[in-house]
């Protein structure tokens, strides 16, 4: 969350006059309705404990003992096995509200992002059209927009968007 606000708002300042002054933006995790309250507490207590326990030198020495090392991480059928979820909803002034969502197999940090990452370097790389050549910083949705849709759509990913009248 804190580094996708800060990408997101880049992306609306570079987007210039097409959002309106009261753009918002927010995230959250679904959780189950049964037990969603307790999975949100949860889950949130345990990245703060992990937080502040990585941020205290006597508590980080013992993270680094019962961490995985560096060059160690999840087995390639775990990997294998983790997918990506992500529901996007937009509300215009107007009542329009936009959906979306995206759906990738892998694990979200081991083999998703890094997807991300290769098919924006291959079109920095390969000068897809499309791509800003100008300097600059340049959130993912400016410098690759369309280019990079269809390169992650050719990987497998699925993306997908409808508009509702208001």
């Amino acid at each position: 969350g804190p580094v996708n606000t800060r990408v997101v708002r880049r992306s609306v300042a570079l987007a210039g006059e097409r959002y309106a002054e009261d753009f918002g933006y927010q995230e959250g995790m679904l959780v189950g309705r049964r037990m969603g309250a307790l999975s949100a507490g949860a889950a949130t207590a345990g990245l703060a404990g992990l937080m502040v326990a990585a941020a205290l030198a006597p508590t980080r020495a013992l993270l680094r003992r019962i961490a995985p090392s560096p060059g160690q991480g999840p087995s390639e059928a775990t990997m294998n096995e983790g997918f990506v979820r992500v529901h996007y909803v937009g509300e215009a002034a107007d009542g329009r509200t936009v959906r979306g969502e995206l759906r990738a197999e892998g694990d979200p940090g081991n083999r998703v992002t890094v997807q991300f990452l290769a098919e924006s370097a291959l079109c920095l790389a390969e000068r897809d059209e499309g791509v800003v050549k100008e300097g600059g910083v340049w959130t993912p949705a400016h410098a690759f927009a369309r280019p990079l849709l269809k390169r992650t759509r050719a990987t497998g990913m699925r993306w997908e968007m409808t508009l509702s009248a208001p």
